[in-house]
């Protein structure tokens, strides 16, 4: 059992050694950024798997949303029909706001601290985004988790309460260590764990 996980959670994690931690990418781009109002931001991993997809994912929509917005105003144009501007409106107003959800469901994951929460942004099998109040963190774990859409094991990172509880996971793909590092730093908690234990 990993030191610092224990009580009714014991049965909870088990060792996998053949799993090898997530390499340190030392990138010189600045982690974490300081905000106005008093907080920081830790920004994520240019390359993690979920960041290129939401990537792909909002160009893609961009993409199809001005095409289809302009096929129809040719169309209105081209073959006006005033009975059907309720209609032309609608679809306008529909591919609009598909455009919208997929903007703000695909943005990029983020971690973001204040002197009262922690908050976290992500698709991490759990509502996108995530509150932890910041005087319940007692400390980052480097464990394993099941992720994504099949559910595999994957290096991730636990935000942990006082009682020991991972309250919130976050996939290692998308924050370098150092920059979870730096951010246990700032927000002045122990980080432990290799990523070699499995929690569930």
């Amino acid at each position: 059992m990993p030191a610092g996980l224990k009580g009714s959670h014991e049965g909870s994690y088990r060792s996998k050694n053949n799993l090898s931690p997530t390499p340190k990418l030392s990138g010189k781009l600045p982690r974490i950024v300081d905000l106005k109002d008093g907080g920081f931001k830790l920004k994520c991993n240019p390359r993690g798997s979920q960041v290129r997809i939401g990537w792909a994912m909002r160009w893609s929509m961009t993409v199809l949303m001005v095409f289809g917005v302009a096929l129809s105003t040719y169309l209105w144009i081209r073959y006006p029909n005033p009975t059907q501007l309720g209609g032309f409106i609608g679809l306008i107003l529909f591919l609009v706001g598909c455009w919208f959800v997929c903007f703000i469901g695909f943005a990029p994951p983020w971690v973001k601290a204040t002197t009262e929460r922690v908050s976290v942004w992500g698709d991490y099998g759990a509502w996108l985004l995530q509150r932890l109040p910041r005087s319940d963190l007692a400390y980052i774990f480097r464990g394993q988790a099941r992720l994504g859409k099949y559910r595999v094991w994957a290096p991730a990172y636990f935000l942990v309460t006082h009682d020991d509880t991972p309250q919130i996971t976050i996939s290692a793909a998308d924050f370098t260590d150092d920059g979870m590092t730096d951010l246990a730093k700032r927000l002045q908690v122990p980080i432990k764990g290799d990523f070699s234990a499995q929690v569930n």
